[in-house]
C-alpha cells in the first residue's frame, strides 16, 4: 500500500510527514529509555519485512495482488516501538533505493503502515491475546491493521482532493484490502508459528518450550539471514505482476496515474531491478539482496545509535549521582 507521487496534496504530505517525524522520534525515545533487548534485532526483522514485501500474491478473483505490510508482525516480534522503527527503515530504503512509494509520501506511508500497522495494532494484539492466544491474536490484529490503513488512506486522499466520491473510494479500498488482509493474517501467523517453534523467547508469549531457549544470537542471525535470502532468491522473482490493491482502486477512480513520474529523486534500483541487467529474474534477486542488506545495515546503525545514547545517559547519571533514566 505504497502511495506514489502526486496522489496526496502538499498539505496532507506535510501534515503526515510531521506525524511520522514525531512518531519515529517517539519510537527512538521509548527504545532508548527502555534499553530493550529487542533493539539489536530491529535490522533483521526490517530486512525480513523488506524481502517479504517484494512478494506480491494474486487474489485470484480479480487482477489484483497484495503483499505483506508487516507492521503487526514486526510489533509482535519487537514491541510497538521497535516495530514502528523497523517499518520506517523499510519504507525509507524502498522509497530512496527502489522508487517504491514517493519520497513526498513517506510520512503518509509510515502513518498508515508504521503508526497504524505496528504501533496502533499492538494494543489490539495484546487485548485479543488473552482469549485467542498469541498466534490467532496476532493474525486478527494484522487483519484489522490492513483494513484501518486502507481507510486512513481514503481519508488522506479525500483531504487532498475533496470528498467527492469519497464513499465509493472508501468502500472499494476497504473491501479490496479486507481480502488482502486475509493474506496478511496468514503470513503473520505462519511466520510467528515458525518463530514460536524455533525460539519462543523471541515473541512476547506465554508459550513455554525448552526448544531454542539456549539459542545464541549468532544462531538467530544466521537463521534470519537464511530466511531473507530464501525469500529474495526463490519467491521474489515469482511475485504477481497484477497491481496491488491501492493501484487497482486508484486506476479505477483515476487518482493514481498510469505512468507515475520519477519524483524529485531518481531511484538507483527502480522497481526492484538493476538497470541494464538483461536477466529479469537475477536483476530482481540482486536488487532485492542490495535492498535487504541496506535495510539491515540501516536498522543496525540506528539501534546502535540508540544504545550509545542510552549508555551516555546512564554514564552521565552515574557521574551526577543519580540513578539510570526511568522508563
Amino acid at each position: 500500500m505504497h502511495i506514489s507521487d502526486g496522489v496526496l496534496s502538499h498539505q496532507v504530505s506535510i501534515a503526515t510527514g510531521l506525524i511520522a517525524v514525531a512518531g519515529v522520534g517517539e519510537c527512538i525515545r521509548r527504545l532508548r529509555l527502555q534499553g530493550s533487548e529487542e533493539s539489536p534485532r530491529i535490522g533483521l526483522v526490517a530486512a525480513f519485512v523488506f524481502a517479504a514485501q517484494m512478494v506480491n500474491f494474486p487474489l485470484g478473483f480479480a487482477p489484483i495482488s497484495g503483499h505483506l505490510m508487516g507492521g503487526t508482525l514486526a510489533s509482535v516480534l519487537l514491541g510497538p516501538w521497535g516495530g514502528g522503527l523497523a517499518i520506517a527503515a523499510v519504507l525509507i530504503v524502498q522509497s530512496l533505493l527502489m522508487g517504491d512509494g514517493a519520497v513526498t509520501a513517506l510520512g503518509a506511508n509510515w502513518t498508515n503502515m508504521g503508526l497504524i500497522g505496528a504501533i496502533a495494532a499492538y494494543p489490539v494484539f495484546r487485548a485479543a491475546k488473552a482469549k485467542l492466544g498469541t498466534i490467532t491474536a496476532a493474525m486478527f490484529a494484522a487483519w484489522v491493521s490492513v483494513i484501518v490503513s486502507a481507510a486512513a488512506f481514503s481519508i488522506e486522499l479525500a483531504l487532498s482532493s475533496g470528498f467527492a466520491g469519497f464513499g465509493r473510494i472508501f468502500a472499494w479500498m476497504v473491501l479490496v484490502h479486507a481480502v488482502i488482509a486475509v493474506g496478511e493474517a496468514l503470513i503473520t501467523g505462519l511466520v510467528l508459528r515458525g518463530v514460536l517453534w524455533s525460539d519462543p523467547e523471541l515473541i512476547d508469549s506465554d508459550a513455554t518450550s525448552e526448544r531454542g531457549l539456549e539459542r545464541s544470537p549468532l544462531t538467530v542471525w544466521a537463521g534470519g539471514s537464511i530466511v531473507v535470502l530464501a525469500i529474495v532468491v526463490l519467491l521474489a522473482p515469482l511475485a504477481s505482476e497484477f497491481p496491488d490493491g491501492l493501484e487497482y482502486v486508484g486506476s479505477k477512480f483515476g487518482f493514481v496515474p498510469e505512468e507515475p513520474g520519477e519524483g524529485p529523486i531518481a531511484a538507483p534500483l527502480p522497481d526492484y531491478t538493476v538497470p541494464g541487467w538483461t536477466d529479469g529474474r537475477w536483476s530482481t534477486v540482486v536488487a532485492g539482496l542490495i535492498g535487504s542488506l541496506t535495510v539491515l545495515f540501516a536498522g543496525q546503525m540506528l539501534t546502535r545509535g540508540i544504545g550509545r545514547r542510552r549508555d551516555a545517559a546512564i554514564a552521565a547519571s552515574a557521574l551526577s549521582g543519580e540513578g539510570p533514566p526511568a522508563s
